[in-house]
Protein backbone atom coordinates (compact mmCIF):
# COMPACT_ATOMS: atom_id res chain seq x y z
CA UNK A 1 0.00 0.00 0.00
CA UNK A 2 3.12 2.50 0.77
CA UNK A 3 4.64 1.25 -2.18
CA UNK A 4 1.29 2.67 -4.22
CA UNK A 5 1.72 5.90 -2.38
CA UNK A 6 5.03 7.15 -3.06
CA UNK A 7 4.68 6.50 -7.09
CA UNK A 8 1.87 7.76 -7.23
CA UNK A 9 0.91 10.95 -9.72
CA UNK A 10 1.69 14.59 -8.52
CA UNK A 11 -2.08 15.41 -10.61
CA UNK A 12 -4.85 14.02 -8.62
CA UNK A 13 -6.44 11.34 -9.66
CA UNK A 14 -9.68 11.55 -9.49
CA UNK A 15 -10.12 14.94 -11.29
CA UNK A 16 -9.15 15.29 -15.02
CA UNK A 17 -8.67 18.66 -14.96
CA UNK A 18 -5.12 20.11 -13.96
CA UNK A 19 -4.89 23.59 -12.29
CA UNK A 20 -2.15 25.93 -12.41
CA UNK A 21 -1.12 25.03 -8.69
CA UNK A 22 -0.67 21.56 -9.49
CA UNK A 23 1.17 22.63 -12.58
CA UNK A 24 3.51 23.98 -10.80
CA UNK A 25 4.07 21.66 -8.16
CA UNK A 26 4.23 19.40 -10.69
CA UNK A 27 7.45 21.63 -12.36
CA UNK A 28 8.93 21.86 -9.21
CA UNK A 29 8.91 18.38 -8.53
CA UNK A 30 10.24 17.82 -11.69
CA UNK A 31 12.65 20.22 -11.70
CA UNK A 32 15.98 17.66 -12.73
CA UNK A 33 14.09 16.89 -15.48
CA UNK A 34 13.35 19.65 -16.54
CA UNK A 35 16.77 20.66 -16.35
CA UNK A 36 18.35 17.33 -17.84
CA UNK A 37 16.03 18.29 -20.96
CA UNK A 38 16.74 22.21 -21.15
CA UNK A 39 20.77 21.40 -21.16
CA UNK A 40 20.39 18.67 -23.57
CA UNK A 41 18.19 20.96 -25.78
CA UNK A 42 21.43 23.36 -25.67
CA UNK A 43 24.35 20.49 -25.78
CA UNK A 44 22.32 20.05 -29.19
CA UNK A 45 21.81 23.08 -30.60
CA UNK A 46 25.50 24.05 -30.19
CA UNK A 47 26.58 20.72 -31.48
CA UNK A 48 24.41 21.08 -34.68
CA UNK A 49 23.85 24.64 -35.30
CA UNK A 50 26.97 26.73 -34.23
CA UNK A 51 30.10 24.31 -36.22
CA UNK A 52 27.49 24.73 -39.62
CA UNK A 53 27.96 28.86 -39.03
CA UNK A 54 30.38 30.31 -41.56
CA UNK A 55 33.13 32.87 -40.09
CA UNK A 56 33.91 35.76 -41.70
CA UNK A 57 36.27 39.33 -41.09
CA UNK A 58 36.31 42.47 -42.07
CA UNK A 59 39.22 43.92 -43.97
CA UNK A 60 39.96 47.37 -44.26
CA UNK A 61 42.76 49.85 -45.43
CA UNK A 62 42.92 53.22 -44.59
CA UNK A 63 43.96 55.56 -47.69
CA UNK A 64 44.90 58.89 -46.94
CA UNK A 65 44.77 61.26 -50.09
CA UNK A 66 47.89 63.71 -50.90
CA UNK A 67 47.64 67.18 -50.18
CA UNK A 68 49.66 69.93 -51.29
CA UNK A 69 51.48 71.91 -48.10
CA UNK A 70 48.61 74.35 -47.62
CA UNK A 71 46.25 70.97 -47.04
CA UNK A 72 44.44 71.20 -50.62
CA UNK A 73 43.64 67.56 -51.71
CA UNK A 74 44.95 66.61 -55.34
CA UNK A 75 41.64 65.94 -55.94
CA UNK A 76 38.13 66.48 -54.42
CA UNK A 77 36.48 63.60 -52.48
CA UNK A 78 33.58 63.43 -55.28
CA UNK A 79 36.15 62.68 -57.88
CA UNK A 80 37.79 60.24 -56.11
CA UNK A 81 34.62 58.44 -54.76
CA UNK A 82 33.55 58.64 -58.14
CA UNK A 83 36.43 57.22 -59.58
CA UNK A 84 36.94 54.44 -57.03
CA UNK A 85 33.12 53.64 -57.21
CA UNK A 86 32.26 53.68 -61.21
CA UNK A 87 35.75 52.42 -62.12
CA UNK A 88 38.44 51.55 -60.14
CA UNK A 89 36.94 48.92 -58.40
CA UNK A 90 34.54 47.11 -60.95
CA UNK A 91 37.60 46.88 -62.87
CA UNK A 92 39.85 45.63 -60.58
CA UNK A 93 36.89 42.82 -59.03
CA UNK A 94 36.05 42.04 -62.74
CA UNK A 95 40.24 41.72 -63.25
CA UNK A 96 40.34 39.73 -59.94
CA UNK A 97 37.12 37.53 -61.21
CA UNK A 98 38.68 36.92 -64.74
CA UNK A 99 42.50 35.81 -63.00
CA UNK A 100 42.92 31.92 -64.37
CA UNK A 101 44.50 29.11 -62.54
CA UNK A 102 43.23 30.81 -59.03
CA UNK A 103 41.02 30.38 -55.89
CA UNK A 104 38.76 32.81 -55.80
CA UNK A 105 36.93 33.90 -52.60
CA UNK A 106 33.46 36.24 -52.99
CA UNK A 107 33.79 39.15 -51.42
CA UNK A 108 32.76 42.86 -52.20
CA UNK A 109 35.00 46.31 -51.74
CA UNK A 110 33.33 49.13 -50.40
CA UNK A 111 34.75 52.78 -50.45
CA UNK A 112 33.24 54.93 -47.46
CA UNK A 113 34.45 59.01 -47.19
CA UNK A 114 34.49 59.65 -43.74
CA UNK A 115 32.47 63.37 -43.27
CA UNK A 116 34.81 66.18 -43.46
CA UNK A 117 37.73 64.18 -43.59
CA UNK A 118 40.85 63.17 -46.52
CA UNK A 119 40.87 59.71 -45.77
CA UNK A 120 39.09 56.80 -47.91
CA UNK A 121 38.48 53.73 -46.30
CA UNK A 122 38.13 49.94 -48.22
CA UNK A 123 36.45 47.34 -46.61
CA UNK A 124 35.80 44.19 -47.71
CA UNK A 125 34.29 40.73 -45.90
CA UNK A 126 35.68 37.75 -46.33
CA UNK A 127 36.63 33.90 -44.44
CA UNK A 128 40.18 33.61 -43.35
CA UNK A 129 42.88 32.98 -45.94
CA UNK A 130 41.34 35.64 -48.53
CA UNK A 131 42.89 38.45 -46.64
CA UNK A 132 45.90 38.14 -48.78
CA UNK A 133 43.82 38.47 -52.20
CA UNK A 134 41.93 41.51 -50.46
CA UNK A 135 44.84 43.17 -49.48
CA UNK A 136 46.33 42.95 -52.34
CA UNK A 137 43.64 44.03 -54.64
CA UNK A 138 43.22 46.68 -51.88
CA UNK A 139 46.77 47.48 -53.02
CA UNK A 140 46.04 47.64 -56.39
CA UNK A 141 43.39 50.23 -56.01
CA UNK A 142 45.36 52.57 -53.78
CA UNK A 143 48.08 52.63 -56.62
CA UNK A 144 45.48 53.57 -59.34
CA UNK A 145 44.80 56.36 -56.43
CA UNK A 146 48.93 57.17 -56.11
CA UNK A 147 49.41 57.05 -60.30
CA UNK A 148 46.51 59.28 -60.60
CA UNK A 149 48.24 61.64 -58.20
CA UNK A 150 51.74 61.42 -58.68
CA UNK A 151 51.89 63.59 -61.12
CA UNK A 152 50.52 66.86 -59.18
CA UNK A 153 52.33 65.24 -55.94
CA UNK A 154 56.25 65.75 -57.93
CA UNK A 155 54.88 69.25 -59.33
CA UNK A 156 54.25 70.26 -56.15
CA UNK A 157 57.26 69.03 -54.20
CA UNK A 158 59.32 70.47 -57.16
CA UNK A 159 57.58 74.13 -56.86
CA UNK A 160 58.18 73.93 -53.43
CA UNK A 161 61.83 72.93 -53.58
CA UNK A 162 62.50 75.64 -56.13
CA UNK A 163 61.38 78.23 -54.13
CA UNK A 164 63.45 76.80 -51.49
CA UNK A 165 66.64 76.98 -53.70
CA UNK A 166 65.78 80.40 -54.86
CA UNK A 167 65.60 81.98 -51.31
CA UNK A 168 68.69 80.12 -50.22
CA UNK A 169 70.86 81.28 -53.53
CA UNK A 170 69.38 84.88 -52.04
CA UNK A 171 69.51 84.46 -48.28
CA UNK A 172 73.36 83.21 -49.08
CA UNK A 173 73.52 86.54 -51.02
CA UNK A 174 72.55 88.51 -48.38
CA UNK A 175 75.04 86.88 -45.74
CA UNK A 176 77.86 87.53 -48.36
CA UNK A 177 80.74 89.49 -47.23
CA UNK A 178 80.36 93.13 -48.68
CA UNK A 179 76.54 92.83 -49.68
CA UNK A 180 75.63 95.61 -46.61
CA UNK A 181 78.53 97.47 -47.74
CA UNK A 182 77.60 97.41 -50.92
CA UNK A 183 73.87 98.75 -49.90
CA UNK A 184 74.99 101.42 -48.34
CA UNK A 185 78.10 102.84 -50.49
CA UNK A 186 75.67 105.89 -51.69
CA UNK A 187 74.92 106.43 -48.05
CA UNK A 188 78.78 106.41 -47.33
CA UNK A 189 79.61 108.41 -49.98
CA UNK A 190 76.83 111.41 -49.01
CA UNK A 191 77.67 110.74 -45.58
CA UNK A 192 81.50 111.42 -46.53
CA UNK A 193 80.94 114.53 -48.77
CA UNK A 194 78.90 116.22 -46.15
CA UNK A 195 81.26 115.34 -43.65
CA UNK A 196 83.89 117.19 -45.89
CA UNK A 197 82.21 120.18 -46.48
CA UNK A 198 81.66 120.55 -42.57
CA UNK A 199 85.11 119.76 -42.27
CA UNK A 200 85.77 123.19 -44.38
CA UNK A 201 82.89 124.86 -42.66
CA UNK A 202 84.76 124.01 -39.55
CA UNK A 203 88.29 124.63 -40.80
CA UNK A 204 89.80 127.49 -39.01
CA UNK A 205 92.49 127.95 -41.95
CA UNK A 206 89.22 128.23 -44.49
CA UNK A 207 87.55 130.34 -42.37
CA UNK A 208 90.55 132.64 -41.69
CA UNK A 209 91.14 133.39 -45.40
CA UNK A 210 87.38 133.94 -46.11
CA UNK A 211 87.20 136.22 -43.09
CA UNK A 212 90.74 137.22 -43.59
CA UNK A 213 89.52 138.73 -47.47
CA UNK A 214 86.67 140.66 -45.92
CA UNK A 215 88.48 141.92 -43.43
CA UNK A 216 91.01 143.08 -45.57
CA UNK A 217 88.50 144.79 -47.24
CA UNK A 218 87.42 146.14 -44.21
CA UNK A 219 90.67 147.11 -43.23
CA UNK A 220 91.69 149.17 -46.35
CA UNK A 221 88.37 150.72 -46.68
CA UNK A 222 88.75 152.34 -43.25
CA UNK A 223 92.84 153.00 -44.39
CA UNK A 224 91.31 155.01 -47.22
CA UNK A 225 88.68 156.32 -44.73
CA UNK A 226 91.37 157.61 -42.36
CA UNK A 227 93.42 158.73 -45.26
CA UNK A 228 90.51 161.12 -46.77
CA UNK A 229 89.96 162.49 -43.21
CA UNK A 230 93.87 163.34 -43.08
CA UNK A 231 93.46 164.51 -46.57
CA UNK A 232 90.06 166.40 -45.51
CA UNK A 233 91.84 168.19 -42.71
CA UNK A 234 95.20 169.06 -44.86
CA UNK A 235 92.46 171.01 -46.97
CA UNK A 236 91.00 172.66 -44.33
CA UNK A 237 94.22 173.48 -43.04
CA UNK A 238 95.45 175.36 -45.99
CA UNK A 239 91.53 176.49 -47.01
CA UNK A 240 92.15 178.19 -43.11
CA UNK A 241 95.70 179.66 -43.71
CA UNK A 242 94.24 180.73 -47.66
CA UNK A 243 91.72 182.68 -45.54
CA UNK A 244 94.20 184.06 -43.04
CA UNK A 245 96.35 184.68 -46.05
CA UNK A 246 93.46 186.93 -47.97
CA UNK A 247 92.87 188.67 -45.11
CA UNK A 248 96.61 189.51 -44.48
CA UNK A 249 96.50 190.32 -48.31
CA UNK A 250 93.39 192.51 -48.18
CA UNK A 251 95.23 194.53 -45.35
CA UNK A 252 98.21 194.62 -47.63
CA UNK A 253 95.95 196.03 -50.22
CA UNK A 254 93.96 198.83 -48.14
CA UNK A 255 97.48 199.96 -46.86
CA UNK A 256 99.29 199.94 -50.19
CA UNK A 257 96.34 201.59 -51.53
CA UNK A 258 96.59 204.29 -49.15
CA UNK A 259 100.03 204.95 -49.40
CA UNK A 260 99.68 205.50 -53.44
CA UNK A 261 96.72 207.66 -52.77
CA UNK A 262 99.07 209.52 -50.54
CA UNK A 263 101.97 210.31 -52.87
CA UNK A 264 99.15 211.03 -55.80
CA UNK A 265 97.90 213.90 -53.46
CA UNK A 266 101.87 215.00 -53.22
CA UNK A 267 101.48 216.01 -56.85
CA UNK A 268 100.04 219.80 -57.62
CA UNK A 269 96.95 220.66 -59.39
CA UNK A 270 98.48 221.99 -61.89
CA UNK A 271 100.26 218.62 -62.86
CA UNK A 272 97.60 216.65 -62.16
CA UNK A 273 95.81 218.65 -64.94
CA UNK A 274 98.16 218.92 -67.18
CA UNK A 275 99.22 214.87 -67.32
CA UNK A 276 97.35 211.79 -67.21
CA UNK A 277 97.74 209.25 -64.77
CA UNK A 278 100.22 207.89 -66.51
CA UNK A 279 102.55 210.34 -66.69
CA UNK A 280 101.51 210.85 -63.18
CA UNK A 281 103.25 207.33 -62.28
CA UNK A 282 106.56 208.74 -64.36
CA UNK A 283 106.44 211.80 -62.39
CA UNK A 284 106.87 209.04 -59.03
CA UNK A 285 109.90 208.00 -58.24
CA UNK A 286 110.89 204.82 -57.99
CA UNK A 287 109.68 203.77 -54.53
CA UNK A 288 106.32 204.29 -55.59
CA UNK A 289 106.36 202.54 -58.54
CA UNK A 290 107.47 199.15 -56.58
CA UNK A 291 104.88 200.15 -54.57
CA UNK A 292 101.97 199.69 -57.38
CA UNK A 293 103.47 196.66 -58.69
CA UNK A 294 103.81 195.23 -55.37
CA UNK A 295 100.06 196.55 -55.20
CA UNK A 296 98.90 195.09 -57.94
CA UNK A 297 100.92 191.83 -57.29
CA UNK A 298 99.18 191.88 -53.95
CA UNK A 299 95.07 192.93 -56.38
CA UNK A 300 96.10 189.29 -58.17
CA UNK A 301 96.86 187.26 -55.72
CA UNK A 302 93.70 188.35 -53.84
CA UNK A 303 91.47 188.51 -56.06
CA UNK A 304 92.40 185.99 -59.16
CA UNK A 305 94.89 183.45 -57.32
CA UNK A 306 93.14 182.85 -54.04
CA UNK A 307 89.72 182.22 -54.83
CA UNK A 308 91.04 179.55 -57.74
CA UNK A 309 93.39 177.83 -54.81
CA UNK A 310 90.10 178.47 -52.48
CA UNK A 311 87.32 176.93 -54.94
CA UNK A 312 89.89 173.95 -55.51
CA UNK A 313 90.25 173.33 -51.86
CA UNK A 314 86.33 173.58 -51.68
CA UNK A 315 86.31 171.36 -54.40
CA UNK A 316 88.60 168.56 -52.82
CA UNK A 317 86.93 168.71 -49.50
CA UNK A 318 83.58 168.01 -51.19
CA UNK A 319 85.12 165.42 -53.18
CA UNK A 320 86.71 163.92 -49.82
CA UNK A 321 83.58 164.50 -48.11
CA UNK A 322 81.50 162.14 -50.44
CA UNK A 323 84.90 159.33 -50.90
CA UNK A 324 84.37 159.07 -47.07
CA UNK A 325 80.75 159.00 -46.99
CA UNK A 326 81.37 155.99 -49.60
CA UNK A 327 83.79 154.24 -47.61
CA UNK A 328 81.66 154.30 -44.46
CA UNK A 329 78.52 152.49 -46.34
CA UNK A 330 81.85 150.09 -47.86
CA UNK A 331 82.42 149.21 -44.63
CA UNK A 332 79.02 148.66 -43.20
CA UNK A 333 78.49 146.65 -46.41
CA UNK A 334 81.85 144.98 -45.56
CA UNK A 335 80.63 143.93 -41.98
CA UNK A 336 77.46 142.97 -43.33
CA UNK A 337 78.97 140.48 -45.30
CA UNK A 338 81.17 139.00 -42.78
CA UNK A 339 78.30 138.60 -40.62
CA UNK A 340 76.30 137.32 -43.29
CA UNK A 341 78.97 134.97 -43.82
CA UNK A 342 79.33 133.84 -40.16
CA UNK A 343 75.73 133.17 -40.37
CA UNK A 344 75.38 131.43 -43.27
CA UNK A 345 78.26 129.40 -42.38
CA UNK A 346 76.35 128.58 -38.80
CA UNK A 347 73.07 127.90 -40.77
CA UNK A 348 75.31 125.33 -43.23
CA UNK A 349 76.77 123.84 -40.28
CA UNK A 350 73.56 123.09 -39.02
CA UNK A 351 72.17 121.97 -41.82
CA UNK A 352 75.12 119.73 -42.67
CA UNK A 353 74.62 118.45 -39.28
CA UNK A 354 71.49 117.49 -39.61
CA UNK A 355 71.71 115.89 -42.66
CA UNK A 356 74.87 113.87 -41.04
CA UNK A 357 72.42 112.77 -38.58
CA UNK A 358 69.65 111.98 -41.53
CA UNK A 359 72.27 109.97 -43.16
CA UNK A 360 73.53 107.92 -40.24
CA UNK A 361 69.84 107.06 -39.35
CA UNK A 362 69.90 106.07 -42.80
CA UNK A 363 72.61 103.92 -42.45
CA UNK A 364 71.26 102.48 -39.41
CA UNK A 365 67.73 101.52 -41.01
CA UNK A 366 69.69 100.25 -43.93
CA UNK A 367 71.41 98.01 -41.78
CA UNK A 368 68.30 97.05 -39.67
CA UNK A 369 66.40 96.38 -43.19
CA UNK A 370 68.93 94.60 -44.40
CA UNK A 371 68.87 91.88 -41.13
CA UNK A 372 65.20 92.10 -41.40
CA UNK A 373 65.21 91.12 -44.88
CA UNK A 374 67.67 88.16 -44.05
CA UNK A 375 65.11 87.08 -40.73
CA UNK A 376 62.26 87.01 -43.65
CA UNK A 377 63.85 85.13 -46.04
CA UNK A 378 65.33 82.47 -43.16
CA UNK A 379 61.47 82.47 -42.04
CA UNK A 380 60.52 82.00 -45.56
CA UNK A 381 63.12 79.21 -46.04
CA UNK A 382 61.49 77.80 -42.97
CA UNK A 383 57.69 77.89 -44.01
CA UNK A 384 58.58 76.23 -47.39
CA UNK A 385 60.22 73.43 -45.65
CA UNK A 386 57.43 73.30 -43.30
CA UNK A 387 55.56 73.30 -46.47
CA UNK A 388 57.91 70.98 -47.95
CA UNK A 389 57.44 68.04 -45.40
CA UNK A 390 53.91 68.86 -45.39
CA UNK A 391 53.29 67.70 -49.16
CA UNK A 392 51.45 63.99 -48.73
CA UNK A 393 51.21 61.35 -51.62
CA UNK A 394 48.45 59.32 -51.71
CA UNK A 395 49.01 56.39 -49.82
CA UNK A 396 48.07 53.31 -47.68
CA UNK A 397 48.18 54.24 -43.82
CA UNK A 398 47.59 50.63 -42.34
CA UNK A 399 45.37 47.86 -43.11
CA UNK A 400 43.26 45.83 -40.29
CA UNK A 401 40.93 42.93 -40.12
CA UNK A 402 38.24 41.97 -37.44
CA UNK A 403 36.40 38.72 -37.04
CA UNK A 404 32.36 38.07 -37.74
CA UNK A 405 30.17 35.28 -37.21
CA UNK A 406 27.96 35.18 -40.42
CA UNK A 407 24.29 33.50 -39.71
CA UNK A 408 23.06 32.76 -36.32
CA UNK A 409 24.62 33.99 -33.55
CA UNK A 410 25.82 31.46 -30.64
CA UNK A 411 23.39 33.64 -28.09
CA UNK A 412 20.56 33.48 -30.22
CA UNK A 413 20.84 29.72 -30.50
CA UNK A 414 22.10 29.25 -26.72
CA UNK A 415 18.61 31.07 -26.16
CA UNK A 416 16.64 29.18 -28.51
CA UNK A 417 18.14 25.83 -26.97
CA UNK A 418 17.22 27.11 -23.61
CA UNK A 419 13.26 28.29 -24.86
CA UNK A 420 12.95 25.30 -26.43
CA UNK A 421 14.40 22.78 -23.66
CA UNK A 422 11.64 24.56 -21.40
CA UNK A 423 9.11 23.78 -23.51
CA UNK A 424 9.89 20.33 -23.87
CA UNK A 425 10.83 19.51 -20.38
CA UNK A 426 7.50 20.71 -19.67
CA UNK A 427 5.70 18.56 -22.56
CA UNK A 428 8.25 16.07 -20.99
CA UNK A 429 6.97 16.04 -17.20
CA UNK A 430 3.46 16.32 -18.28
CA UNK A 431 3.92 13.64 -20.54
CA UNK A 432 5.41 11.57 -17.31
CA UNK A 433 2.97 12.35 -14.73
CA UNK A 434 -0.21 11.43 -17.89
CA UNK A 435 1.12 8.45 -17.89
CA UNK A 436 1.78 8.29 -13.80
CA UNK A 437 -1.84 8.81 -13.74
CA UNK A 438 -3.30 6.36 -16.49
CA UNK A 439 -1.41 3.91 -14.92
CA UNK A 440 -2.34 4.36 -11.17
CA UNK A 441 -6.03 4.40 -12.74
CA UNK A 442 -5.48 0.81 -14.62
CA UNK A 443 -4.08 -0.02 -10.88
CA UNK A 444 -6.97 0.86 -8.99
CA UNK A 445 -9.30 -0.69 -11.37
CA UNK A 446 -7.42 -3.93 -11.44
CA UNK A 447 -7.78 -3.98 -7.53
CA UNK A 448 -11.35 -3.26 -7.77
Amino acid sequence: MSQSSSSQPVLRQNNDEISLVDLCLALIQRKKLIAFVTALCIVIGVVLYYPASTKTYVFTTLIEIGSSGNNVLFDTIENIKTRLNNTVIPALLKQYRDEPNKQKYGFAVNAEFPQNGRMVVLSSKGVLGAEKDIFELHERMIDELEATHMQRYMFEKNKVDNQIEILKIELKSLKAPGTLEMAKLDIHKALAEVRRQLFELNDPATNRLDDKQLRSQISSAEERYQALLEKSKSSKDRLKNLLEDESVLRHSVAVLRDKVDGLKETLTPAQLDQTNDGVALLLMDKQEQRLIARLEGIEKRLFIDIPQEKSGILSEIADYKTEQVEQLDLIDILNLNLDRVAAMRERDVAELRAEEDALKTQLAERERRHLKEIEIKQNEIKALENTYNMITATGSRGTASSESVSGRSPLLIIAVAVALGLVLSVFVVLLVDFIGLLRAKQAAMSEN
